[in-house]
């Protein structure tokens, strides 16, 4: 079966409106986390660690923590956020009622933990600029590493979750 694309972003579209009406609570523990790690292991412990290059330890440590934000929000989307509409609110049955396959709803669901990623890891990206880590002119060519670093994540986490489901 050929997956259509329109379907697909279907899917997407269905996330999105979702995440528009969430974001708050969802935003929350993605994008402070990765905050925290970088004062407390690049301000606090950084203030102890050199580096031979003679660069604080926190340009070291943020490129890291950008990897990890998307990481984390690529990850969490298609394991605990996919399980629960699979197992409680059984919204793939619905959208199987409609002419969206399977193979829809997989690909809808990876380009959305992959917009996920991007958000969580631009966002960290956009408080890497603000404390001088990066220059404001790479910022954006970092972009596409982080949607890179989200797909291989939502790929690896959803099909270790499609695993478990079956």
């Amino acid at each position: 079966m050929t997956v259509s694309l329109r379907h697909a972003a279907a899917v997407w579209q269905r996330n999105l409106t979702v995440y528009r009406h969430t974001y708050k609570m969802n935003l929350v523990p993605n994008f402070f986390e990765p905050v925290f790690y970088l004062l407390a292991m690049g301000v606090g412990l950084g203030s102890y660690v050199t580096l031979g290059t003679g660069q604080p330890y926190l340009v070291f440590l943020a490129p890291g923590l950008v990897a990890a934000a998307a990481m984390n929000g690529a990850t969490f989307e298609t394991t605990y956020n996919a399980f629960v509409r699979m197992t409680f609110q059984r919204t793939y049955e619905g959208m199987l009622t409609t002419p969206v396959a399977v193979e829809d709803i997989a690909l809808g669901e990876l380009l959305w933990a992959v917009t996920r990623a991007v958000i969580y890891g631009g966002i960290f990206l956009l408080i890497l600029v603000l404390f001088g880590l990066i220059p404001p002119q790479h910022a954006p060519l970092l972009l596409p590493f982080i949607a890179l670093t989200g797909a291989m994540f939502a790929a690896l986490a959803g099909c270790g979750n499609s695993r478990l489901a079956s």
